[in-house]
């Protein structure tokens, strides 16, 4: 639950990579932020996969075959992953990793997504404003779908009234959980559904 930007794309020119992710490493810089950089052999054939420690923990092992960065912003924001593989195509070592599974299939017409809700309206005005400066500079396909449409329309009160209105309905959540006794897991599930067709209701009704 929360509000999330999804984005999908390509490099215009994988020439470009490099000037990418140094920008990229100087705007985390800029925000005291962190910025991991992936820098991989495009040439390798991804052999990527998961491993498992005696805790059952995997973790994922082998070449992704990626180039890129992922950058965190904010504590409270969820990670910009903008890392491509070979053909130029935003994807995660995550996709990759899994890609390798049997009976496990990620298309080239996936999204990838970052989720700004906790990290506030700044925060995701700020992302959405760094997407909007790749798609001009370096990701001329990139397709954006923000869920509080400040992507079309620079509504930054809208952003705001958005991400309040799922503050509150998180927090209705939370208590009506308290009174909940744990044993009783069907109980949590429809008041979870109750909490949320309310919550969608306030918002159908501010939209209108």
């Amino acid at each position: 639950m929360g509000v999330t930007i999804h984005y999908r794309g390509s490099l215009t020119d994988k020439k470009q990579i490099h000037s990418l992710i140094d920008e990229l490493e100087d705007i985390a810089k800029s925000v005291n932020g962190s910025c991991m950089v992936i820098d991989e052999d495009w040439s390798k054939k991804p052999d990527a996969h998961f491993e498992h420690d005696s805790t059952g923990r995997a973790t994922i092992q082998g070449n992704c075959g990626l180039k890129g960065v992922i950058l965190d912003l904010h504590e409270k924001c969820e990670s910009l992953q903008l890392c491509f593989n070979a053909s130029g195509l935003i994807t995660s070592p995550l996709d990759v990793a899994l890609s390798a599974e049997e009976n496990y299939a990620v298309s080239p017409d996936d999204w990838m997504f970052i989720k700004t809700q906790f990290a506030g309206p700044e925060v995701h005005v700020a992302v959405v404003e760094l997407l909007r400066y790749l798609k001009g500079k370096y990701i001329h396909d990139l397709e954006v779908h923000d869920e509080t449409g400040y992507w079309e329309n620079k509504d930054f009160r809208a952003v705001e009234q958005q991400m309040s209105l799922i503050n509150r309905g998180i927090e209705s959540i939370s208590n009506r959980l308290e009174t909940v006794p744990i044993e009783s897991k069907d109980d949590i599930v429809k008041q979870i559904e109750i909490a949320l067709r309310k919550m969608k209701e306030r918002e159908d009704e501010q939209n209108d």
